[in-house]
């Protein structure tokens, strides 16, 4: 995948969610973001309260780049 090379992002979301087009990923990479951030609410709440529900799980295989979670409260 060669990672830090010019479009290394665009090619792990190309290859790990299969986005075809630029708009495309531009809205997978929200919709990966808002469930990656929703898992990890999901956590802490299960360890300091107990399980906020059974039935949630994280649709995706992959994580976000840690980069794409940059100021992610205001989008």
């Amino acid at each position: 995948m060669a990672l830090g090379r010019a479009g290394f992002k665009q090619r792990y979301y190309q290859q790990k969610f299969k986005a075809t087009d630029d708009s495309e990923m531009a809205d997978l990479v929200k919709r990966i973001k808002q469930k990656y951030i929703e898992g990890l609410q999901w956590v802490f709440n299960y360890y300091y309260k107990g399980c906020p529900d059974w039935e949630w799980f994280y649709p995706f295989h992959y994580a976000p780049f840690a980069s794409d979670l940059i100021n992610c409260d205001t989008t």
